[in-house]
């Protein structure tokens, strides 16, 4: 996967710096300075779908992998968020996100936002009832939940 650290302030097409022009609208990047990332007010919407897509991809990637930067991964979903702000996919991932980091209140935002812009989107509904029933249970419910033994104390 190519490393994309600019955008064509033309199109907004990820960009790699090394590049002179612009693969998507031919812009001469040398004579017209290229955008940071993340910007807005892109001129086309393939541009603006691109970058979210580029975002949303890479968060998902990183929460599939075992050891991926998880603040990281959320600050991408949050961007792509920012580019398509309707998207049941990009807030569900977000709730996925945020219940990783241990923050179940805002996971469960981004869940009930994913399922208002989506009523039919299961997994969302799955994961807002996981991190409810999660936030519901209190440490002495956790202990030995999985040990059938644990769970008669004499306390």
């Amino acid at each position: 996967m190519t490393t994309k650290l600019l955008t064509c302030p033309n199109c907004g097409e990820g960009l790699e710096k090394r590049w002179q022009y612009c693969p998507i609208c031919g812009l001469d990047l040398a004579e017209a300075k290229a955008a940071p990332r993340h910007r807005t007010g892109y001129k086309t919407e393939a541009g603006r779908l691109a970058e979210y897509a580029e975002l949303f991809g890479s968060a998902q990637e990183t929460l599939e992998a075992t050891d991926g930067d998880l603040e990281g991964a959320l600050s991408e979903c949050e961007a792509a968020l920012e580019l398509s702000p309707n998207s049941a996919e990009a807030h569900n991932l977000r709730g996925l996100l945020l219940d990783l980091l241990e923050r179940p209140g805002e996971a469960m935002q981004a869940y009930r936002e994913a399922i208002r812009l989506d009523p039919t989107f299961e997994e969302a509904r799955a994961n807002l009832s996981d991190s409810e029933r999660e936030e519901s249970e209190t440490p002495i419910q956790m202990i030995g939940a999985d040990d059938p033994e644990q769970k008669n104390f004499d306390w």
